[in-house]
């Protein structure tokens, strides 16, 4: 799905001023910067979410219960389950409102429901599920599958006795180097037989993680104000971060300043708490990165460090491939040392897994969540590096499902399975969990996943917000009393 942003237009009632004091750069206003006149940036959202122990547990598997988007018409093209037209929705469920119903009216093999999910090497996994079914003829195997298709195990589970009541039938593998599963449950199919699934769940054999899901999320207003000499009128998106005395430095993308809209200007607040709004004092007067897309924002040792990359279009379509996804010719790390009035870039790969990327900043390193470019690409690598070495892209460490490899980026296993857009990723010392917030291309929500490690194992996704029209979440605070982001507005080709 090709996205686009489009520009926010509102009346201003303030005098657009030139912009004084400003070396070019994209640097702060001048000290004789003379009196401005606030004007105020809309369309964007502040996201407050609490946060509470799932009292489902932790679940690798997105929407186990298949409780999302019940009576949705299109609820199978919004899951990261891959569920066969011939499935439908049933309210006999073994839990919660509903569960999926196949009728198995065929002389063949039926994959029921599958959901891939990202492994690690020499890790046992255990699959749980519910069934039940009309017995007499029917032969169900559950299981996993590996990268290629082909069983890593599976197991007949046929029910002996006969009768049609759910049960739990349960799987354990243990894995060696698979980086990822596919967890599925099928059958050998004849005339009038009937199954019903609910309750899919796979965890690392034995363990019991701490998992969160998000509470009482609301929505509001989010009133950006610009007191800077440099009046920004409007912007499609935020990229937001906090520097190490909690001020906020962000970029807005396709900034309208005067009569030039500019692709990306770096901006700074004093501001450290959102709950009246942003206040920006110092905002560019000049574009640090033209024709980019900025994806994340850090802040290391007095050095910003802002990810981009450049949307190259979409190939032409073949009779093979009638809808080709975008690609990037140039992605890269924009880089300041002095506050944002000059900036330098590290070139990446616009080939590789790492064209857009979030970072997460958490006890002597920068963690590097990254995808591969276009919007089809379902898996998410991890890098890292030491603060000291952010500068350096040759000392990067990629996780490869067992350990961290130095300098291999192609080395890098996935450590979720879904399309994201922009993502947004904390540390919360309060629970001693990685938090990732991002846009589900398939649910069309913000959702939720996390995490006691960078690398996983991750949660299946959680709703956090049901609005289609956000995305590009900045976190700008989180601990016991919750979560706190700006988002920014959405606009889809295909909405």
């Amino acid at each position: 799905m090709k996205k686009f942003y489009q520009v926010l237009t509102m009346a201003i009632a303030a005098a657009m001023i030139a912009s004084c004091g400003d070396d070019g750069n994209g640097g702060s206003d001048g000290p004789d910067s003379p009196e401005v006149v606030p004007t105020k940036i809309m369309g964007f959202k502040v996201l407050n979410a609490s946060l509470e122990a799932d009292p489902e547990g932790f679940n690798m598997l997105t929407d186990g219960g298949f409780e999302f988007f019940p009576g949705d018409a299109e609820w199978a093209s919004k899951s990261l389950w891959y569920i066969p037209e011939y499935d439908s929705e049933a309210e006999t469920a073994h839990s919660g409102k509903r569960t999926i119903h196949v009728d198995g009216n065929s002389h063949d093999w039926r994959d029921f429901a599958l959901q891939t999910i990202a492994s690690k090497k020499n890790v046992s996994y255990t699959l749980t599920l519910n069934y039940a079914g009309s017995w007499k003829g029917l032969n169900v195997y559950m299981g996993f599958r590996n990268a290629s298709g082909a069983p890593a195990l599976d197991q007949n589970t046929n029910n002996v006795d006969g009768n049609d009541a759910w049960a739990e039938y349960k799987l354990s593998y243990g894995n060696t180097d698979n980086t990822e599963l596919t967890a599925f449950i099928g059958g050998w199919c004849w005339d009038n037989l009937w199954v019903e699934m609910d309750d899919f769940k796979v965890i690392p054999t034995g363990t019991s993680y701490d998992t969160f899901r998000p509470s009482r999320a609301t929505l509001s207003s989010l009133d950006i104000t610009n007191n800077s000499a440099n009046v920004v009128s409007s912007s499609d998106k935020i990229v937001a971060w906090k520097e190490a005395d909690g001020s906020i430095s962000a970029v807005l993308h396709n900034a309208v300043i005067g009569s030039s809209t500019l692709g990306n200007v770096f901006a700074t607040s004093k501001d450290k708490d959102i709950s009246d709004g942003i206040t920006f004092t110092s905002v560019g007067g000049t574009s640090i990165a033209d024709n980019a897309v900025v994806t994340s924002g850090v802040a290391v040792n007095g050095t910003e460090y802002v990810h981009y990359y450049v949307n190259a279009g979409k190939p032409a379509a073949t009779e093979d491939n009638p809808d080709p996804d975008w690609y990037s010719n140039e992605t890269g790390t924009l880089v300041s040392k002095d506050g944002g009035s000059t900036w330098s870039k590290l070139s990446g790969d616009p080939s590789g897994n790492f064209v857009k990327v979030s970072y997460c900043d958490h006890g002597g390193y920068v963690y590097m969540f990254g995808s591969a470019a276009g919007d089809k690409n379902v898996r998410t690598y991890v890098a890292r590096t030491s603060y000291g070495n952010m500068g350096d892209p040759s000392s990067y460490e990629y996780y490869d499902g067992e350990t961290w490899v130095a300098g291999k980026p192609e080395f890098a296993a996935p450590v979720f399975f879904g399309p994201t857009d922009d993502m947004s990723i904390v540390y919360d010392q309060s629970r001693y969990t990685y938090m990732i917030f991002y846009r589900s291309a398939t649910t069309n929500r913000l959702v939720y996943r996390d995490s006691g490690l960078p690398e996983g194992e991750w949660s299946g996704e959680k709703i956090v917000a049901d609005a289609e029209d956000i995305y590009a979440p900045s976190i700008l605070s989180s601990g016991k009393d919750g979560i706190v982001m700006v988002v920014s507005p959405f606009v889809s080709s295909d909405k």
